[in-house]
């Protein structure tokens, strides 16, 4: 009966899911489109002020300087989440050492599951560290 339950659960996320993402994707094409029509609404009254090679000049350096401003932000994102993702392997780190500390006094009564468990901490502690390394 419960697996029945989840399976119709399941099935109704599924849906909306795929309904939401379908409705999003609509979205981004119709405010793309209108984009498009913005710029060239922009295009053809500069051309009339102040004619055509100047209007696509002031266009041009628009969209130039509005991808500058895109890369800027670009360049920020991923300086945060390397900071973020330092913290966490920090974090983790610090987990780590207090696990193991933790597993010390077991080891002396001789345990075999802490001796286990150590092994497997020192295992992660080990790969953690080749994780970090720089990729060359």
């Amino acid at each position: 009966m419960l697996l029945v339950l989840t399976r119709g659960r399941a099935g109704i996320y599924g849906a909306h899911a795929r309904t939401r993402v379908l409705l999003v994707l609509l979205l981004a094409v119709f405010t793309g489109a209108a984009l498009v029509f913005a710029l060239v609404l922009v295009t053809v009254a500069l051309a009339a002020r102040l004619g055509t090679l100047e209007a696509l000049g002031v266009m041009c350096g628009a969209c130039l300087v509005a991808a500058g401003l895109v890369v800027l932000r670009i360049r920020s994102e991923a300086l945060a989440h390397a900071a973020a993702l330092r913290a966490r392997s920090d974090q983790e780190r610090r987990l780590m050492r207090a696990a193991l500390l933790t597993a010390v006094p077991a080891m002396r009564r001789g345990e075999l599951v802490a001796l286990v468990g150590l092994a497997a901490i020192l295992a992660l502690v080990g790969r953690q560290r080749d994780d970090d390394e720089p990729r060359a």
